[in-house]
């Protein structure tokens, strides 16, 4: 008994230690992000729905920005192409890493990737970003991460075939943990449908703006 109330009061400090880094990493980035030098390279994608995207992502006030603080060689050495962060009472974040990306399609992947972690707390997936320390919630939110984005990149039609191969290579890998972890195959497929309606909530605007016409509505058309 004594032992598991010490466990359940150490969980608790963790989660606030956990809190406390988040906030931090999230105040540091902000301070380093350049906010002109991504929207100026993003822009200059030619691609109608991506450009959309890049306009819904305004409208619900996500912040996208690229680093300005690494150096280009440590910059290309980051494993990571992009993080998203997202704290109760805070735009979200996106950050990218510009240098990483060798050509448009794998920075359109990951612009779609990050902008469904964006919706975490829109769509009350979670309050915040899941951190890896929560195994199930984090490979879980990477699977909705990895849904959407591939719904995305087939939505804006561009030749994506090879990344959307990859994303699924990935889903797949996050799957086994999650398999391992105890959850069922209804729990993946509840996850990949979770990653399609945040897709859909970025890209299918008539879908959240416009409302059905009601019968006297319709009527009074006639």
């Amino acid at each position: 008994m004594s032992t598991r109330l010490i466990n359940v009061a150490g969980f608790g400090f963790q989660n606030s230690l956990d809190q406390r880094e988040l906030q931090r990493r999230y105040d540091d980035i902000l301070r380093h992000l350049d906010v002109r030098r991504a929207r100026f390279q993003l822009s200059s994608i030619d691609n109608a729905g991506f450009q959309e995207l890049l306009v819904r992502l305004d409208d619900l006030s996500i912040v996208v920005g690229a680093d300005a603080l690494l150096p280009p060689d440590a910059a290309r050495a980051l494993p990571r192409f992009g993080l998203t962060l997202v704290l109760p009472k805070r735009r979200p974040l996106i950050w990218l890493n510009l240098l990483k990306h060798v050509d448009a399609m794998t920075l359109i992947d990951t612009v779609a990737h990050e902008a469904i972690h964006a919706t975490v707390n829109l769509l009350g997936r979670h309050p915040q970003t899941p951190q890896p320390m929560n195994e199930l919630a984090y490979h879980a939110e990477e699977i909705v991460a990895l849904y959407g984005a591939n719904w995305i990149l087939n939505q804006i039609e561009i030749p994506a075939h090879r990344q959307i191969a990859q994303n699924l290579a990935t889903i797949n890998q996050h799957a086994d943990i999650l398999i391992r972890l105890g959850r069922s195959p209804a729990f993946l497929q509840e996850k990949s449908a979770e990653g399609v309606a945040a897709a859909k909530f970025l890209m299918e605007l008539h879908l959240i703006e416009v409302a059905e016409p009601t019968l006297a509505e319709l009527n009074a058309r006639q």
